[in-house]
Order: structure tokens, then sequence, then C-alpha cells
């Protein structure tokens, strides 16, 4: 592996070694190292960060899986970052990996996971990943991308527009079971045709947020306004928070999923300040390990201002041949606004049991043979 420092300074105990294509720095100290143009890792390198590793550029674009090891006490700081990057052909993965208290920051060119290849970023206990420009998660090249997130704890944000799914047949997907999620600004889910974006949170909070006091830009977009992508924001349980601090829109090709468990409150809540609804838009809502009873009522989305082109919804399973002119009921769930228009919520239908059914059954007979006598 070659490399060109243009500074190489460490300070107090801290070690740094490069051999076999491996790169590490430990020590109880800091090691700081500075790359003019930029570092290219091409073969397959681990990286594990016990001290101070700053760089103006980080390109992975390895033949075979590269991975980054931030570890409690280390931490990375870089002006861009891509994992990986325009190297689609020789199918490359960038993984990196941040654990304890490890922290990664980004500047101003944002970080790139999986442009034009595939990237992984996986995020455990309390590491922080803080992006200071534009976040891609999948971000298309040369006609691909595929870019994940594992988000296990710790934080995650950036302060410029998030892109899940960036550009035509590429794909983003963000799994969260823990730890604060925070994007400022926009957020858009599949943001081209054919791109395809999946968000699943199950714990932890994804927070949408301005910029500042009075602007009106926080918002999350799940599809494409114009266009064709697909995209699902899907919510696991009642252990997550999801808020966001001006419009919910749901796009051509979008779908809000809701899986209500055996959990406390059964389901999370979406609060927003406004929800848009789009041609062309679903809503799915399934069980897990959960009954609900006959006519219980769950609040899906909390709006401070009001829903918007509600009947451009449909809710998952509705059956126009069987008569049914309503597009937000099905043999399972019947979804409307509350009465103050506030709260979109699914009331649950319980199906009769086979065995009821068939005592049903019965008494019909029983009624037609007395008004035959």
């Amino acid at each position: 592996m070659k490399i060109h420092l243009t500074t190489f300074k460490t300070m107090g105990l801290a070690t740094v070694a490069v051999a076999m294509a491996t790169l590490l720095a430990t020590g109880a100290g800091a090691a700081t190292i500075k790359w003019d143009t930029g570092l290219v890792m091409p073969e397959d390198p681990v990286v594990n960060s016990y001290g101070d590793i700053d760089l103006d550029t980080l390109n992975i674009a390895s033949t075979v899986t590269t991975t980054i090891n931030v570890a409690t006490g280390g931490s990375l700081t870089f002006k861009e970052m891509n994992l990986t990057k325009d190297d689609a052909a020789k199918d490359p993965t960038g993984t990196l990996v941040v654990n304890g208290s490890g922290q990664v920051a980004v500047g101003t060119s944002g970080l790139s996971i999986g442009r034009g290849a595939t990237g992984i970023l996986t995020l455990n206990n309390s590491a922080s990943v803080t992006v200071n420009g534009t976040l891609n998660v999948g971000r298309a090249y040369a006609g691909v991308g595929s870019g994940t997130v594992n988000m296990n704890g710790g934080s995650l944000s950036a302060t410029g527009s998030s892109y899940l799914g960036n550009g035509a047949d590429c794909f983003g997907g963000i799994y969260q079971t823990g730890g604060a999620v925070s994007f400022t600004g926009f957020f858009y889910m599949g943001n081209a045709t054919g791109a395809d974006a999946e968000y699943v949170i199950s714990g932890g909070s994804l927070n949408i947020v301005k910029p500042n006091e009075t602007s009106t830009n926080a918002h999350l977009y799940v599809g494409r306004t114009a266009g064709d992508a697909t995209a699902q924001l899907k919510i696991i349980g009642s252990a997550a928070t999801v808020d966001v601090a001006r419009s919910l829109l749901l796009c051509p090709g979008g779908t809000l999923a809701y899986v209500m468990d055996d959990s406390t409150n059964h389901i999370t809540t979406i609060t927003a300040y406004g929800t848009t609804f789009y041609a062309g838009t679903l809503l799915d809502l399934s069980l897990l390990g959960f009954t609900p009873s006959d006519g219980q009522v769950f609040d899906l989305i909390t709006v401070t201002s009001s829903f918007a082109n509600l009947a451009n919804l449909s809710l998952v399973g509705w059956d126009s041949l069987a008569g049914n002119t309503n597009k937000l009921k099905n043999a399972q769930w019947e979804v409307a606004l509350s009465t103050d228009s506030k709260t979109l919520q699914a009331t649950y239908i319980a199906v009769p049991e086979p065995a009821t059914m068939a005592l049903l059954g019965l008494g019909l007979v029983g009624l037609v043979a007395r008004k035959r006598r």
C-alpha cells in the first residue's frame, strides 16, 4: 500500500504502523495523519483506530472487502469519505464499523455509503458519526450503488440533505434497533426513478429537524414526488420514536408500514407538523405476536397542522372487486381521521373464528326452516 504523507504527527504514547496493507493507530495519545489529495485503499486493508486519524479524503475502492474499525477512544476525521466509490465492475465492499465511544466526523464534502458499489456502515454502543454535509446511503454511479446502515446504538447525524437510494437502479437501506438518528433539512427516500429505499426502525429515534428556528425546511419524503421510485418506511412495535419537524410526504411508490407487536403500546405514532399523500401511496398494517380486540384503535400519525389528500392513500388488502369503495378499509382494518382531524387512526376488525362462522351458519339454517313452517 502506497502512502503519500504531507503531515505525520504523533503525540503521547500513540504509534502508527503500516504493514501488509494494514493501518493501525494505537496508544493512549493521538496520531494525526493528513493526506494532501486523499487516501485510496486499493487492496484489502483493515484500519483499526484507537488513536486519532485525520484525513482530507478517504476513498475505498478495493477489489475485495475493506473494513475500518473504530474502537473505544478512537476517532476518524475526514473532509470527504466514500464507502466504496466508483468501482462497480470489481464489486468491492467497504465497511465502516464504529464501536464503544468511537467517533467519526465527516466534513462539508459529505459521506457516501455505496457510491457505485457496496458500502456498509454499522454503529454500536455509544458510537457517533457526524456528517457536516450531505449523506448518501446508496448513491448511483454507472447505474449501480448499494448502501446499508446498521444502527444498533450511538448517534448518526447529518447537517446537509440526506438521501437513501439516490439515483436510478440503486438501493439504500437503514435498519435501526437503537440509538439516535437526526437529519437536518431534507431526508429523501428513493430520490430517482428506479431507486429503491427502505428504512426499518424498531428502537431508538428518528428526527427530521429544522436548520434553525425560523426555517420551514424539515421534510421526510417517502418515495419521489415525480417519477417512479420504491420506498418504504417501516415501524415495528412501540419502542421507537419518529418525529418530523415539518412535513411527512408519502410520494408515488411510497409505502408506510406498521407492524404492531405485543409491547405495551403496540405501535409507534409518528408526529409531524403536517402530512401529504400523493397518488399511488400505500399503508400496510400487520401484526406480530399480538391480536387486538375488536374495535381497538391505534394512532398512526399525529399532526399539529393537517392531512392533505388523504383520498390518495390506499390500504394494502383493499379489494374494490368485493364491492368495497373505501380504499382505507380491508377485511381486518379501517383507517380514518380522528374527530378533530389531527390523528390518522386504524381500527381493528375482528375476523370471526371458523367455529363461530359455523354456528352462525347453523343459526341461519334454523331461521330459514322456521320461516318455511
